[in-house]
C-alpha cells in the first residue's frame, strides 16, 4: 500500500481483519508534503479493512510484494504507464565504435515478440538503434536500423527456451551473437554500420516490452572475442 504524507506529521494506517506482516506497526516513516511512503501485509482471510489516519492523503492499495508507482484516478479509471528502466549513454563508459551486451532471460514468456534491451537515439528511437529481440518464433535477434535503414538482423533459434544467455556485438562490420555458448553467429549481409545512440534501455525499446524476468546484464566496451561470448554464456 503507498500513501502520500500532507505534513510533517507520523500517519498510520489501521488494519481491521486477520493479517500479517505489517511493517512498523501501521506506523509510516516519513515526513515532509508530498512525500510518499508504503507499507506491505499480508491478507489472511476476509474481510480486511485499511484504515488510514492522520495527514495521509492518496492511498493505493494493490497486490504484489511491492509499491509501483502512483496512480492518480480523480474518480474514474486510470492506466498506469509502464515501469521503464533506461539510462543515457553518458551515464556509464559506452563506446560508440563497438560494444558487447551480454543478458541472462529467466522466465521468459515464450510466444510474445519482445526486446531484451534497446539502445537507440531518444530524438528518432526508430531509425536509430540497436535492439536484442526475442521473437514468438522462439528466435533470438540482434536487430540494428542506421538512419531508418536496417543493417543487421541475425537470428538464433532458442527452441522455446524460457531461460537463456545471449551475447551479441555491435562493431562496424562485425556483428556476432552467440546463445548458451553455442556456434557463435556473425551478420553476413552487406557492410552493417553502428547507430548514434544516446539511450540505454532494459526490457523494452520502441515497442514489444519484455515478458519476463532480466536475470543479469553486463555491458563491456570492446568487441569480445568469440570464444568469450561462448564462455559467458554457458
Amino acid at each position: 500500500m503507498a500513501v502520500r504524507v500532507t505534513k510533517e506529521t507520523q500517519p498510520r494506517v489501521v488494519l481491521k481483519g486477520a493479517n500479517s506482516g505489517s511493517v512498523n506497526s501501521g506506523v509510516l516513516s516519513g515526513s515532509g508534503d508530498g512525500v510518499r511512503v508504503s507499507m506491505t501485509f499480508t491478507a489472511t482471510a476476509e474481510p480486511l479493512i485499511v484504515i488510514p489516519y492522520g495527514n495521509v492523503a492518496e492511498a493505493q492499495l494493490e497486490e504484489g510484494s511491492f509499491a509501483t508507482s502512483y496512480i492518480p484516478t480523480s474518480g474514474s479509471q486510470q492506466t498506469r504507464s509502464a515501469d521503464l528502466a533506461s539510462i543515457p549513454v553518458t551515464a556509464f563508459g559506452y563506446n560508440q565504435d563497438a560494444g558487447t551486451v551480454v543478458v541472462e532471460v529467466d522466465s521468459i514468456k515464450a510466444g510474445v515478440s519482445q526486446r531484451l534491451l534497446s539502445m537507440y537515439a531518444s530524438t528518432n528511437a526508430s531509425a536509430e538503434r540497436t535492439d536484442l529481440v526475442n521473437y514468438t518464433s522462439s528466435n533470438v535477434s540482434n536487430y540494428t536500423v542506421v538512419g531508418g535503414v536496417e543493417q543487421t538482423n541475425h537470428i538464433i533459434s532458442t527452441s522455446g527456451l524460457t531461460s537463456f544467455k545471449v551475447a551479441a556485438t555491435s562493431a562496424p562490420d562485425d556483428y556476432s551473437m552467440c546463445v548458451n555458448g553455442g556456434t557463435v553467429v556473425a551478420e553476413t549481409d552487406g557492410t552493417p554500420t553502428v547507430p548514434t545512440v544516446d539511450t540505454f534501455r532494459l526490457g523494452g525499446g520502441v515497442s514489444s516490452p519484455l515478458n519476463g524476468h532480466i536475470k543479469s546484464l553486463k555491458y563491456y566496451p570492446r568487441r569480445l572475442t568469440n570464444t568469450q561470448l561462448q564462455e559467458l554464456t554457458s
